[in-house]
């Protein structure tokens, strides 16, 4: 069972494949199952990786760590730790709403391109 630890936790993730990363972020409470026929079916072509936010999934249980700030850290030190650079990041409902939390945090650096699914924003 692949597990990287990340600023105190345990994220459980799937690696398939070869070529250009596509990194696939779950919903609340969905874990990386939501993208498996997605993870499966295009790594044929590209990298996928799908991993599970702290407390999410097979991910490690934590008492700290459960807002869209730190599951932006962790995917910050997820991606450094397997060398992951010019990512297509792909959220979904939360997932979506971490990966704009990433760019606020950390720019776009590693990031190739985005795509959000299913996801709200409320403009103020």
């Amino acid at each position: 069972m692949p597990v990287i630890q990340c600023n105190g936790a345990g994220l459980y993730y799937e690696d398939y494949g070869e070529g250009q990363p596509i990194v696939f972020l779950h919903g609340a409470t969905a874990g990386l199952r939501y993208f498996e026929s997605q993870l499966t079916a295009m790594s044929s072509n590209y990298r996928t990786v799908g991993v599970d936010f702290r407390g999410n999934g097979r991910s490690e249980k934590t008492e700290v760590g459960h807002t869209t700030q730190h599951y932006a850290e962790d995917i910050r030190a997820f991606l450094e730790q397997l060398s992951l650079d010019d990512i297509v990041l792909v959220g979904w409902s939360m997932g979506a709403i971490v990966s704009w939390e990433y760019v606020h945090q950390f720019g776009a650096d590693r990031i190739r391109g985005r795509s959000s699914i299913s996801t709200w924003n409320r403009l103020r």
